[in-house]
This record gives C-alpha cells, sequence and structure tokens, in this order.
C-alpha cells in the first residue's frame, strides 16, 4: 500500500494511522517534498479511474487566485498539478492496480482489506 501524504495534514495523519493499525505495510510518498512528474501523475489518474480536475482541491487559495475563474481543458489541470502539487487531493491510497481519494477517511477501510 502507497500513501501520497502531507505531514502537517490531520486526514492524511488519521489515514495512515488507519492502514498502520490495520497491520499493513505502507510505503509513504512526500507529494510535496518529491512531486510527481507528468507521467507518474497521468498514472496515478489512470488508477484513480478519474479525470483530472477531480484530484484537484478547488478550495485552495492557490487554485481560487489563479485558476477558478479560467475554463480549463484536461491538460491544464495536469499541468496544473505538475507545477503546484499543493493543489492535489490528499490523502491517495494506492493498493495493485487501483487508487482512491481517501476521503472521508472510512473509505480506506475496505479498501485496504
Amino acid at each position: 500500500i502507497q500513501i501520497y501524504h502531507k505531514s502537517n495534514c490531520s486526514t492524511s495523519l488519521s489515514v495512515l494511522k488507519l492502514i498502520k493499525d490495520a497491520g499493513k505495510k505502507v510505503s509513504i510518498i512526500h507529494y510535496l517534498e518529491t512531486p510527481l512528474n507528468l507521467e507518474q501523475l497521468q498514472q496515478l489518474l489512470v488508477l484513480l479511474n478519474i479525470p483530472a480536475e477531480n484530484l484537484v482541491r478547488k478550495k485552495e487559495k492557490l487554485f481560487q487566485e489563479k485558476y477558478a475563474h479560467r475554463k480549463l481543458k484536461e491538460s491544464d489541470y495536469l499541468k496544473m498539478l505538475v507545477k503546484h502539487p499543493i493543489l492535489m487531493e490528499r490523502p491517495v491510497v494506492v493498493k495493485g492496480k487501483k487508487a482512491i481519494i481517501a476521503r472521508p477517511i472510512e473509505t480506506v477501510i475496505n479498501f485496504i482489506k
């Protein structure tokens, strides 16, 4: 199991604890310290089975200031997430060939079984 993690995010910390408490081995990816490149982002979106737009934190101040007023295409969202990884929804949990955005936290329980 992998988790795309932000260490000062309470939800991310809770999901990480839940995975560890379940006795699962987990690999932590600090995506703000080592941001995803375009290819990695596209691979993650395939695992999530969602468009890039659904991975964007639209309530973030940065998004509101720079992007909220624009009509964006998939390629725009991809470029945005590569340039500003802080805009990526978190946490993302990967298991095998599937991934989920772990919100609400309870979604992880069945996913990691």
